[in-house]
């Protein structure tokens, strides 16, 4: 079995992947998979390697510590101020989970080869799985691909960033079935971070594009409310400062990711999830985003699943 190198970071893991494997544009093959993440032990110790800085920190006193590990796969411990024992699950889609790695391994991959997401029917089918088995892993994979995607930053120096906002319609409220939801979609010429927001008040606005994108950046406005909703509170919150802020008639091609990005969202939600909890939109909206940002390379989703495990278990919507 080829030795997997962990490397936790969105630009994937190709070290993980066997050097003999060809790569394939339509997706990841089990085989390529089976290769390296084949069996409980090997996925153990990938998950090991992945997240050994955050739990070999001493629970006392967070100075790092050599982890040994137990009898019991998966568990590991170490001695600073006190014996103490982690497990390689904990805190990841897989924590509390009496389904082989190997399953939840094969239900990544079904994530990662679809274009428009899995079902929870689908699951239920492919495993043998019972209705609410098979709505938890497809929540927690949802939630781990969203999660991963968060990371992401747009822009970069003296390059355009567009800010566009859209109502989402269809999520189930406690009284009206179809209330709208509204979502602020932050886009370069390729990659688009959709962030679910309250309102369009700069108060709400402003801090979520000084952490999505990349200093050095032009925000791009289309009319002059735009503009003025970039400018206001200058003083306070520093963001024309920070950017520079031009029209969007300077860029020509700006706005082509996000059409494309909201039209197949659409299609996708329309098609599989005609109705959806106000407070899943984030999950949806993050799977897809994660699908799309690496649409010329879909043989690199799954690698990039795999590549770091943020906290998800307790994170709610």
């Amino acid at each position: 079995m080829a030795q997997a190198a962990a490397c936790p970071s969105l630009q994937g893991i190709a070290e993980l992947r066997p050097v003999s494997a060809p790569r394939h544009r339509s997706g990841t093959s089990f085989r390529q998979v089976e290769q390296c993440l084949g069996s409980e032990e090997a996925i153990v110790a990938h998950l090991f390697r992945c997240r050994e800085k955050e739990l070999s920190l001493c629970p006392t006193c967070a100075r790092p510590v050599k982890l040994v590990p137990t009898k019991r796969i998966g568990t590991y411990s170490g001695t600073c101020c006190q014996a103490f024992h982690r497990i390689v699950t904990m805190d990841t889609l897989f924590e509390r989970s009496t389904w082989p790695l190997t399953s939840w391994i094969m239900a990544m991959v079904y994530f990662a080869n679809s274009r428009s997401g899995i079902s929870r029917a689908f699951l239920q089918t492919m495993f043998g799985l019972t209705g609410g088995s098979a709505h938890i892993i497809c929540k927690r994979i949802r939630q781990h691909m969203a999660l991963l995607e968060d990371e992401r930053q747009v822009g970069g120096p003296s390059e355009p960033v567009g800010l566009s906002f859209q109502r989402i319609k269809g999520a189930r409220g406690s009284r009206i079935q179809s209330r709208s939801v509204l979502v602020m979609a932050i886009h370069d010429a390729s990659h688009v971070v959709p962030v679910v927001v309250a309102d369009r008040r700069p108060s709400t606005i402003h801090p979520i594009v000084r952490a999505k994108v990349r200093p050095g950046s032009i925000l791009v406005y289309r009319d002059r409310i735009e503009h003025a909703r970039l400018n206001q509170f200058r003083s306070n919150w520093g963001l024309a400062r920070s950017f520079a802020i031009e029209p969007a008639s300077r860029y020509s091609g700006i706005d082509n990711a996000i059409l494309v990005f909201w039209m197949h969202f659409r299609r996708v939600m329309a098609a599989g999830h005609g109705h959806f909890a106000r407070g899943n939109l984030w999950l949806y909206l993050g799977e897809f985003a994660f699908r799309f940002n690496r649409r010329s390379e879909p043989d690199q989703i799954f690698w990039d699943m795999v590549s770091h495990f943020p906290p998800v278990v307790g994170r709610g919507a």
